[in-house]
């Protein structure tokens, strides 16, 4: 499940910077450590807390995304930062009808309104779809709880088509209570396309994403072909039609177990995601492939000693190469500790540390969420702690 759900306040210390050196074991390298920078730290007051989205741009180059705490409420933020670092709230969660705690990226139509959805909250409290104008105002798209429409919408985010309906999953509700796909009109009016649990095809579902043949792709965390564990990539047509792709082993070496977040399609029609973790448990997570045959290859699997990082919550980014970019939850290429990482693999499956966070380091600490890629090659992300506050940080990593 989503850390950022659980995320707790640790006591935070001083930032120290590991400066990376050598060759790591299994054809994983230590590179110098790449530029980092932070853009935002927050207070943990009405700015917000603890970040557990990935960050969105516009056309200004200005970065949105939310907070899962903190805020007027204390229940969650929608921010606002700008190229020049200033941070604005754009919408405090009050934890009534209007939701709260969101782990959700947004994403923005062409008239600049926003669209996400809280884990909570709401008229039923099991979470909501909502949307907020250029002039700040919220209306809730929907509210889940209110029968078999799927409860607690799961990130990464919703995903939009051509004629402005919105496509996601929750994590729980529907005919099972093990999750759901649901489609949401730009007037409010939610359907569940599909519900998981009713057999070997998942369960828990953990992001989608809107292929041009029209069929959506995404993945459950847990579920499939060894019950309960392992989970599943899958297929979903438009016409409701469900196929699973692959099921994961989780006692199998050379596979992952518990994938996270939405899956990337390169043009040849091979997926791309990651594992949480891998091999009976013991394994730190995987980053897999799936080719439009249905065979998948795991194409590196992090051993879970912290070296090469660990426990990666968080899906992949794609350059226009091919290569794959993606953070870890925890691992420190100094001494295999807490704090995470940010790494590049590449075509030929080669792992570079690119920037490794210090355990409750200034520059953050804990990131679980996906990066995004600007044209220059420059990732941006958040980390769910850390920060000069402690209470997480919007960072930039330049190549």
């Amino acid at each position: 499940m989503h850390p950022a759900v659980n995320t707790a306040t640790a006591t935070r210390v001083a930032f120290t910077l590991a400066v990376l050196s050598a060759l790591l074991p299994g054809g994983a390298q230590r590179a110098l450590a790449q530029t980092e920078t932070v853009l935002y730290s927050f207070q943990g007051g009405s700015d917000g807390a603890d970040p557990a989205s990935a960050p969105m741009f516009d056309k200004a180059g200005n970065l949105y995304g939310t907070t899962y705490q903190g805020g007027t409420y204390g229940l969650g933020t929608v921010w606002k930062l700008t190229p020049s670092g200033t941070e604005t709230v754009v919408w405090s969660f009050g934890g009534g009808t209007d939701g709260s705690g969101p782990v959700s990226s947004l994403v923005m139509d062409k008239a600049g309104n926003l669209y996400g959805t809280t884990y909570q909250g709401g008229a039923y409290s099991l979470g909501t779809v909502f949307k907020i104008t250029p002039s700040g105002g919220e209306a809730v798209l929907w509210s889940f709880g209110n029968g078999e429409d799927g409860a607690n919408p799961s990130p990464p985010w919703l995903v939009p088509d051509k004629e402005g309906n919105f496509f996601g999953t929750t994590l729980y509700g529907g005919a099972y209570n093990l999750g759901t796909v649901f489609k949401i009109t730009p007037s409010g009016a939610e359907t569940v396309l599909w519900n998981f649990g009713s057999g070997t095809d998942g369960s828990l579902p953990e992001g989608l994403m809107l292929a041009k043949n029209g069929n959506l792709y995404g993945t459950s965390f847990s579920g499939g072909d060894i019950l309960p564990y392992g989970g599943t990539i899958w297929e979903l047509t438009p016409s409701g039609t469900e196929t699973v792709l692959h099921s994961f082993n989780p006692y199998h070496s050379k596979d992952g177990d518990d994938p996270n977040d939405a899956p990337v399609m390169d043009k040849k029609g091979n997926l791309y995601g990651t594992c949480h973790s891998g091999d009976n448990g013991s394994a730190g997570g995987a980053v897999w492939r799936l080719t439009p045959a249905g065979k998948e290859k795991v194409l590196w699997q992090f051993n879970g000693n912290g070296i090469d990082g660990y426990n990666p919550y968080a899906g992949v980014v794609m350059d226009r190469k091919g290569n794959l970019y993606g953070v870890n939850h925890g691992g420190n290429p100094t001494d295999g500790t807490q704090g995470g990482t940010v790494w590049e693999l590449t075509r030929s499956r080669t792992l570079t540390i690119l920037h490794t966070f210090a355990e409750n380091g200034a520059d953050g600490y804990g990131p679980v969420a996906a990066m995004v890629m600007d044209s220059q090659g420059n990732l941006y992300g958040t980390t769910t702690e850390g920060g000069a506050y402690g209470n997480g940080a919007v960072f930039e990593v330049t190549p």
